[in-house]
């Protein structure tokens, strides 16, 4: 893609595009610099340990991990955010909202006219958040944030449409808190991408797996719980297999 003159970092291969300057803290550098005298920080960038990307930031560009002294102090100081803690809380409490929503969407003998959350609705809360800030005219790439959300609710119990309207006042809030989000004082656009790169949503993980239910049989197409409750098991038979859904939330690289 084409890059404009004053960007410090390529959006799609995250090489820096300023050789003079330091990508980590903004610092000018010598042509011979191996180091920056600053931060100390090398001039040929930091490979990932986790995924090998080569990053000229200090949180890895494509799986976020912190790369040096300048992600983990920012990573401390997310953790004494109150802003971020309670956007931290609201996910446990969307997430949860959801899978009401969601197991009574898939209860619901009774199929009303459905209505679509929100446009901005943040879904699962698993894809980070929008970066909030532009300064100095540099554009700071940030992970994509939000999407429309693609859940229908089915409004048939009073319930269900309570659940709804507190799942909306939830992402209000979320999105009120989002545009609370901004670093304090005067901070360079390397300050400003470790700010945003250490506050990093939880990601609600769910997996899925397959148990056998039960065995139906050749003889009569009855349904057993073991092969040998069959009176001629050796006609053969199938299992049928039931879909069992475990979520756990994590936050990458918080140990």
């Amino acid at each position: 893609m084409a890059v404009q003159p004053h960007w410090e970092i390529c959006p799609s291969c995250g090489h820096s595009l300023q050789p003079n300057q330091c990508s980590f803290c903004g610092a000018p550098l010598e042509h011979d610099d191996r180091f920056c005298p600053e931060c100390g920080n090398p001039r040929v960038g930091i490979v990932c340990p986790d995924c090998g990307t080569l990053n000229f930031r200090s949180f890895c560009r494509k799986c976020n991990r912190p790369l040096n002294e300048f992600a983990d102090r920012e990573v401390q100081r997310a953790h004494q955010d109150p802003i971020y803690q309670q956007m931290i809380a609201l996910t446990d409490e969307l997430a949860d909202l959801e899978t009401k929503l969601t197991d009574k969407k898939d209860d619901s003998d009774v199929h009303n006219e459905s209505e679509s959350l929100p446009k901005g609705a943040v879904v699962g809360l698993s894809d980070g958040y929008k970066t909030l800030l532009k300064r100095n005219e540099v554009s700071i790439a940030s992970p994509a944030l939000r999407r429309e959300s693609k859940i229908k609710l089915t409004l048939a119990k009073p319930e269900l449409t309570e659940t709804a309207e507190e799942y909306k006042e939830k992402v209000e809030e979320m999105q009120h808190l989002m545009q609370k989000l901004r670093p304090e004082g005067d901070t360079t656009p390397q300050m400003q991408r470790n700010y945003y790169s250490a506050r990093k949503l939880p990601v609600l993980k769910k997996n899925v797996t397959k148990t056998p239910a039960y065995w139906i049989c050749n003889l009569c197409h009855a349904r057993h719980l073991q092969p040998s409750e069959c009176a001629q098991p050796q006609l053969g038979g199938e299992w049928v297999y039931d879909d069992i859904i475990t979520a756990q939330r994590v936050f990458e690289y918080e140990e």
